[in-house]
């Protein structure tokens, strides 16, 4: 906290460092001017963003994708014979890598035929053109470094172009080509065959000269659709399944999410029919072998009736042969039901990708079989949903890996189960046969030989029947296969078919909040982070060393602004000073000044030669004494010689009156540093100063002392011996938080009495007890004295000034 003495001095209290919100929210006021300039560059480039980026558009559809519940295990080998082998187990995770998979994008490329892209360059930026292109590009080969590269094409007539291209990679070097054709001529080069074809629904009045065509890669082109298209569920336990894609051409956006569900609905469709096509081809491979069995048979029996001139069987062999026929055709069944699982489990044995598997044995209701393959497709369809984003040693793949290999193991040693027990009841039924001899045996020789043929005539019969059934049910179920995927919403533009991005309304207010936060963001930073003095209130805080007074900026680069102005602010704050003097220090008649500070550039000097002249203004008389030897330029102001001075003095050449020189400012003298010393501090601390001293208080009224920083020599601690008034310069957004806690720590130790600050180069447009509501202050005008680029004004800091800073 900040007290103020009787006699007007402002005394400060010693605190530690925190934020100053009320000096922050000032130099927001301070720096108004940085948020309508903000504001108007942000809305510049807000306005060049709308101007030159195209509008995105964005389109949304939904796919309803059915989880089929488990079969039931008595469900007979003949309805998977149908298509159906193990239902369809489906995961919403397997489904959307699957809709996002690089082949349906392919086929959906395809589907549109979208692989080249064609644009509009008379404009800028350039417009994409879809379905209305003036020409069509046919491509029979391309080198792959014509691939994403634009082909120029410049409109001649109706009839005619120009074609040009240009590459340069590391398989064509500098390659270029211009070439005048006419539209459906064969563009032959080494490296492309290409053919554009006019387009006639395109008017002639709607052609433009300049176009660009561009062959897009697949694998480029692929890849920006996975990363422009989204599949995602709309609820982690729902069945369906949200697809967007954004492009700048809102109908090509609605066609590539529409061809994507068609190409993966067919894909869907396509794979449920290869499995019925598996089982026809299956059974048609039997009925082929039936079928020429059969004509054989038949071919021998019409040969032996041809011979024997007999048709018919007695009573007793027509029943022998209906029994033998039933066995036989059992039999027969049992071998086919044999050969389709050795299918199965080769099938299983060989091929990688289980998902769809071929049919099993036929009319082999076998409850564990079936339960064994559902099994063994939903870890399948598992280990396909979670290798969608992982590698493949991730741990979870390993084990679900395990676990389809241990499933394998389980069906192949069914399947070898099944088949023992098959050959089992297949040898039972060949006993059964041999067994029905006995009576064949009794039968005449003539009548047995056609019993033989015919038994095997009706065996075949029956099995081709049964085969010829099971193709008719196999090819109506492929002819009627659907898919269990269904689009819901087919693909339509969201935003009520307005673009997406950029989005104006959303800009423009983060546009006008930017404008806010950005300024308050640097000037708060700023703030915060500042290490140099910016008001009196800071000094207060560091240090319990009164404040003598305040001194502006000054705009000019006239250093004697009291002797000049002597109505300006800045004297008027100077006369502050000489008021607030009179109450300062312990001696009330002759007073020793002396002027010090911590670094060069603080204003010590301007303030020395600006107090001196109003001191004498009240008829006192003054001397100015500069005792800075190494880096003397008080002369300088006053027009004086700096040939001989105090430097002469001490070393004895010089007395005092020789070099002791009148100013043009009445009542005020000076003695200038003089040659500078190789010893400064040793002069300073001869017994000559002390009778200078002496002498000079008797003569003037007030002596003001000019010295080094104090800061960075010593010389201004020696003369602090013979001084009544110390006064320590600070300037403003110039001299650091250290200097003054330095300051203060000698301060409380003792070592430095009679001292007291003065606040220079400030700005009074904040509200100081000392301001008088005047544009003034100090400028340095080359007063750095060794650090001569401290403090120096940012480019930025210079565009922002006020006007007449």
């Amino acid at each position: 906290m900040e007290s103020v003495s009787k006699q007007g001095i402002v005394k400060g209290k010693s605190n530690s460092d925190e934020i100053d919100l009320t000096y922050v929210f000032k130099e927001l006021k301070k720096h108004w001017r940085y948020f309508p300039v903000t504001l108007v560059t942000l809305l510049i480039l807000a306005f060049l963003y709308f101007k030159f980026f195209l509008p995105t558009y964005e389109a949304t559809s939904s796919v309803l994708i059915v989880e089929s519940s488990a079969k039931d295990p008595a469900k007979s080998i003949e309805s998977m014979l149908s298509g159906d082998l193990l239902g369809s187990t489906t995961s919403v995770p397997t489904e959307i890598g699957i809709l996002s998979s690089k082949t349906v994008l392919q086929g959906c490329i395809n589907e549109l035929d979208i692989q080249v892209s064609y644009f509009n360059t008379s404009s800028f930026p350039y417009l994409p053109l879809y379905k209305k292109e003036p020409f069509k590009v046919i491509f029979d080969s391309l080198h792959s470094s014509f691939y994403n590269i634009p082909f120029t094409v410049k409109i001649i007539d109706p009839k005619h172009f120009e074609l040009s291209v240009e590459a340069d990679d590391n398989f064509v070097y500098d390659y270029s080509f211009s070439k005048k054709f006419e539209f459906g001529e064969s563009i032959d080069t080494r490296y492309f065959h290409l053919q554009l074809d006019r387009n006639e629904i395109i008017p002639d009045s709607a052609l433009v000269s300049d176009y660009e065509f561009m062959i897009n890669s697949p694998v480029f082109q692929i890849s920006n659709m996975l990363a422009i298209l989204k599949v995602e569920p709309i609820d982690k336990d729902a069945e369906i399944v949200a697809l967007t894609y954004n492009d700048n051409v809102p109908q090509r956006a609605v066609d590539v999410l529409n061809a994507i569900m068609k190409v993966y609905i067919d894909l869907d469709v396509k794979d449920k029919a290869e499995v019925a096509s598996l089982t026809l081809k299956f059974v048609d491979q039997q009925l082929d072998t039936t079928n020429e069995e059969l004509s054989s048979v038949e071919l021998a029996m019409q040969d032996f009736k041809e011979r024997h001139k007999t048709v018919d069987l007695s009573t007793e062999a027509k029943a022998i042969l209906d029994k033998i026929s039933i066995v036989e055709t059992n039999r027969v069944q049992t071998e086919i039901e044999l050969k389709s699982l050795d299918n199965l489990l080769g099938y299983i044995t060989s091929n990688k990708d289980l998902t769809a598997m071929a049919p099993s044995s036929l009319g082999i209701p076998d409850p564990l079989l079936i339960s064994l393959i559902e099994n063994y497709q939903e870890l399948q369809a598992k280990r396909k949903s979670l290798s969608y984003g992982m590698k493949n040693d991730a741990p979870s793949l390993k084990i679900i890996d395990q676990q389809i290999a241990d499933t394998k193991a389980s069906l192949i040693e069914n399947i070898k189960s099944i088949q023992r027990n098959m050959t089992v009841t297949n040898q039972a039924l060949n006993q059964q046969i041999a067994g029905f001899g006995e009576y064949i045996q009794k039968i005449p020789g003539t009548e047995r030989e056609l019993l033989s043929i015919q038994r095997k005539v009706e065996v075949n019969q029956n099995i081709f029947v049964y085969l010829l059934q099971k193709k008719a049910e196999t090819s109506i179920a492929k002819a009627t296969v659907v898919s269990d995927k269904k689009v819901l919403d087919p693909a339509m533009l969201d935003n009520y078919g307005y673009p997406v991005a950029p989005n104006k309304k959303v800009i423009i207010v983060v546009v006008f909040l930017l404008s806010l936060v950005i300024p308050s963001g640097i000037i708060f930073l700023k703030s915060v982070s500042k290490t140099t003095i910016s008001n009196r209130e800071e000094i207060g805080k560091l240090t319990s060393i009164p404040v003598l007074g305040i001194v502006g900026h000054l705009s000019k680069s006239d250093n004697l602004i009291v002797q000049h102005k002597p109505k300006s602010a800045i004297a008027e704050a100077f006369r502050s000073v000489r008021t607030n003097l009179q109450f300062f220090g312990s001696h009330e008649k002759k007073k020793i000044i002396l002027i010090t500070s911590s670094v060069g550039g603080e204003g010590k000097s301007f303030f020395s030669i600006n107090l001196a002249s109003v001191l004498a203004m009240q008829n006192s008389k003054v001397v100015i004494i500069g005792l800075d030897l190494r880096k003397p330029k008080i002369y300088q102001d006053f027009d004086l010689s700096n040939q001989i001075g105090i430097s002469s003095y001490l070393i004895g050449k010089k007395s005092i009156d020789e070099v002791l020189q009148k100013t043009k400012v009445d009542n005020l003298d000076v003695i200038t540093a003089g040659p500078i010393p190789p010893n400064p501090a040793e002069l300073i601390s001869k017994n000559e100063i002390n009778i200078l001293f002496d002498e000079l208080s008797r003569r003037y009224d007030y002596v003001i002392v000019d010295t080094p920083p104090l800061g960075i020599v010593s010389d201004a601690f020696l003369l602090m011996n013979h001084s009544h008034i110390n006064i320590y310069i600070v300037r403003e957004n110039y001299s650091k938080h250290e200097f003054i806690r330095s300051l203060n720590d000698l301060y409380e130790e003792e070592k430095l009495k009679d001292i007291c600050i003065v606040l220079n180069d400030s700005d009074f447009r904040r509200a100081y007890g000392y301001g008088y509501g005047h544009h003034y202050g100090y400028l340095n005008n080359g007063s750095g004295y060794y650090d001569n680029e401290h403090g120096k004004k940012s480019f930025f800091k210079r565009i922002f000034s006020r006007k007449g800073e």
